[in-house]
């Protein structure tokens, strides 16, 4: 069964697509298959700590805390349902989802996010956080299977926020028992997580294809039967593919835009989908910039709005700090 022919344009992050993909309306029927053309995809690790690309990595597993489609912690899409701080910013209690299974019929508890934690801050994790990780996670307690208290060594503003599936994949649980039983080769050979589609198999190099549950706890039954990852570098390539129905969804660089709508192809962005932070690294020692109310001025000078415009080709929501 085909699928309407979509593409998606470079300013859409990986949040939107999996939007796109994840929470569509449950139907009874599955299409048979999505397929998906990008560079670099394919040749991926399924294990979160090795690994920096979250597009397909969200179906396979849930995020520790989720977020609404606007950026906002939310204990409805994420395995975290409650969680609380001490005064001092130093102790975290959470309680867990209870009744989340792995792919293989296991209950996800405590255990297995202590475990995924301390995977994270091993010495080979590539995973963004995973320094900040090792700096602020002294020790972890279980309580109870659905109750870990986290110990830190030092208050961390961001400790959160980095363990939501818009900021990296250290918040992507994996099974303790199943990992250790198996090891970390056969791991990557067979991987399973509790999220809305599980593995199906992998080309290195050229695809990876998972495989709809049939029901998830948060999306139900999943859109897709099977969602296809495929490794694709050349644009060229990508729109060929679009154009002849070999592929529903792809990557295109905004050159391209124009080229896709004169086709009848659809381009999607997401408004506000992303944030760039920019730090203007200054010489300070040069007795102007040392002078608060100069920085002040110099702020108020430069034209943000039309600088953002000429980059994005439209406006966009800023806010720019002197200090």
């Amino acid at each position: 069964m085909k699928t309407r022919k979509i593409t998606i344009w470079v300013a859409v992050t990986v949040l939107a697509l999996f939007l796109f993909i994840a929470d569509l309306p449950a139907v009874a029927a599955p299409v048979e298959e999505l397929k998906l053309v990008q560079a670099l995809w394919g040749s991926g690790v399924p294990i979160p700590r090795l690994e920096t690309t979250l597009d397909w990595l969200k179906l396979l597993y849930d995020p520790l805390f989720g977020t609404t489609p606007d950026g906002k912690l939310s204990p409805e899409h994420g395995l975290v349902v409650n969680w609380e701080r001490s005064p001092d910013a130093l102790t975290w209690t959470w309680k867990l989802r209870q009744g989340v299974k792995f792919h293989d019929g296991v209950e996800l508890t405590a255990k297995d996010v202590k475990f995924t934690l301390e995977q994270v801050a091993l010495p080979d994790s590539t995973s963004e956080y995973s320094d900040d990780i090792r700096k602020t996670i002294g020790r972890m307690e279980i309580k109870d299977p659905y109750t870990l208290v986290i110990h830190c060594k030092k208050p961390s503003a961001f400790f959160i926020n980095s363990l939501t599936d818009m900021a990296s994949t250290d918040c992507f649980i994996m099974p303790k028992e199943y990992y250790e039983r198996v090891g970390k080769d056969q791991f990557m050979k067979r991987p399973i997580g509790t999220g809305s589609y599980k593995w199906h198999s992998q080309v290195v190099g050229s695809y990876i294809r998972l495989e709809a549950t049939e029901k998830h706890w948060r999306d139900g039954v999943p859109r897709f039967k099977y969602v296809t990852f495929m490794n694709v570098p050349e644009e060229s390539t990508r729109l060929a593919m679009l154009k002849t129905g070999q592929a529903d969804i792809a990557r295109i660089s905004r050159d391209k835009r124009k080229e896709m709508l004169d086709a009848g192809l659809n381009v999607i962005s997401k408004k506000d989908a992303g944030g760039i932070v920019f730090h203007c690294t200054m010489i300070w020692a040069t007795p102007a910039f040392s002078d608060i109310r100069f920085r002040k001025a110099l702020n108020l000078a430069i034209d943000k709005e039309a600088i953002i415009k000429a980059i994005f080709e439209r406006s966009i929501p800023i806010r720019m700090t002197s200090i």
